[in-house]
């Protein structure tokens, strides 16, 4: 069976992730690694290859940020806020995917919280060939070459394949940084995950991840309780729970990008 981009050589439409090495969405062992002897991790940490080796021996070509040490500060956190409230089943484990680029291989739309690598385009002064060499490098057709030279869309993923494509120096990689999402879930009413925020660093990153857990598990939302089991995007539906740029407030019903 052949191989696709993020597939497995066996199965296809496997992404190709890797779990944090203290996590899993299986059931373990009796009280291996999950508080109170439930038999399941709270949480799930899962990553794309990044910077390991693919099947061939090289690292991904695509990869903007490697996730690794992103995950293991967020696997510790979910470790010290998660110690006392153990899964009951896996479907009420909090998941988190991480992805080096906006491929997204480990499927961070669909997860509690996902973050995704992106590097905005910057148009330099270098004098444009006019070769259309970027314009044929983006799948979705966001770059538009013009009789000024290169235009970028406003809905560019900022994956830089445009950038490596460049042969005179006209397209440039701004700053790389993280994409997050929240409230994806599969189940019943799946749903995908909602940007909350564009161009972040690691600890921007902690720091609005941490906030929302923070309320979720203190039950702040205009006093109401959390219901046995229910997943993060329900909570924030149900209870309203603004989810913006600028952090989390009880109040508009929605989740702002």
């Amino acid at each position: 069976m052949s191989e696709r981009p993020g597939g497995s050589p066996h199965h296809p439409y496997i992404p190709k992730v890797q779990h944090s090495q203290n996590t899993t969405s299986a059931p373990l062992g009796p009280g291996a690694n999950a508080p109170h002897g439930s038999g399941h991790s709270p949480y799930d940490v899962a990553t794309c290859r990044g910077g390991h080796p693919c099947p061939g021996g090289s690292g991904c070509p695509h990869l903007i940020t490697n996730p690794g040490d992103l995950a293991q500060r967020i696997t510790a956190l979910l470790r010290r806020q998660l110690a006392s409230r153990p899964a009951s089943s896996p479907h009420n484990i909090l998941r988190v995917a991480l992805a080096g680029c906006p491929n997204s291989c480990s499927q961070p739309q669909i997860r509690d919280f996902g973050l995704q690598a992106r590097a905005p385009v910057d148009i330099t002064e270098a004098p444009c060939l006019f070769c259309g060499a970027c314009v044929d490098a983006c799948p979705e057709r966001f770059v538009e070459l013009t009789a000024a030279g290169p235009h970028i869309s406003a809905g560019c993923l900022a994956c830089g394949r445009c950038v490596r494509a460049c042969p005179s120096g006209t397209l440039r990689s701004g700053a790389p940084g993280w994409t997050l999402l929240v409230g994806g879930k599969l189940g019943r009413t799946p749903q995908l995950a909602e940007p909350i925020g564009h161009g972040l660093d690691d600890d921007a990153v902690i720091e609005r991840i941490t906030a929302i857990l923070t309320a979720y598990l203190r039950q702040e939302a205009q006093g109401e309780p959390i219901r046995q089991g229910e997943r993060l995007r329900t909570w924030l539906d149900r209870t309203k729970w603004e989810v913006s740029p600028l952090g989390s407030q009880p109040g508009s019903g929605k989740m702002a990008d």
